[in-house]
């Protein structure tokens, strides 16, 4: 069984408390003690205060390891979440033509995945905001329209509780289609953001 903090804590008020009462005894020593050798208990002295403080090292190593431990298997967690939640906005971000409109059933998705962004140990999190569009319309229209979406999706997550810092945000028109656009419902699958996690606490 691992220590707990408690009881390390506890440890290192007991091994405090044995070396003060061991100088106090070694103080408090009568002179006939000194005379029959007494530099041999400050001897000893030394050796316990050294044992002690040893002692306390080993502690307090394994504790930060313990705590190192712990924030990793939690920060692993947290990204675990965030990527579970950025597939299940991903899922809802899709647009009517035209438009820079975040669907309703996408901007729950979003507030609950900015939450997560915001809380300690996501800080290295970083999430590219994609924006696509249909093939219909100008080159030129489709890239500015799809970086509006991806601007539309970036300012939820910010408000949200997201940092600044984990959104990066692109938009790429009508290239890469996941369907036909020979059909509406085709077009309508295009008309979407795109969220890839880029980084991680593996990097």
């Amino acid at each position: 069984m691992k220590p707990s903090i408690g009881s390390c804590l506890r440890l290192f008020s007991a091994l405090a408390l044995g070396a003060a009462t061991l100088s106090a005894c070694v103080v408090a020593r009568p002179p006939e003690f000194a005379r029959r050798g007494g530099e041999e208990p400050r001897s000893t002295e030394e050796k316990i205060r050294a044992a002690i403080e040893e002692k306390r090292e080993e502690w307090k190593k394994k504790f930060e390891e313990r705590e190192a431990k712990t924030a990793a298997r939690e920060r692993e967690q947290i990204f675990t979440e965030i990527d579970s939640q950025l597939q299940s906005a991903a899922r809802e971000l899709r647009f009517a033509s035209g438009s820079t409109q975040v669907p309703m059933a996408a901007r729950q998705e979003l507030r609950r995945l900015g939450r997560l962004l915001s809380r300690q140990g996501a800080e290295e999190a970083r999430i590219r905001l994609a924006g696509y569009t249909d093939s219909q319309g100008s080159t030129a229209a489709n890239l500015l329209l799809a970086e509006q979406r991806a601007q539309a999706v970036r300012r939820i997550l910010l408000d949200n509780g997201a940092r600044i810092s984990q959104l990066e945000v692109e938009g790429r028109g009508n290239e890469n289609p996941v369907a036909s656009n020979m059909t509406e419902d085709g077009r309508a699958l295009d008309r979407r953001v795109e969220m890839e996690m880029t980084a991680s606490p593996a990097g």
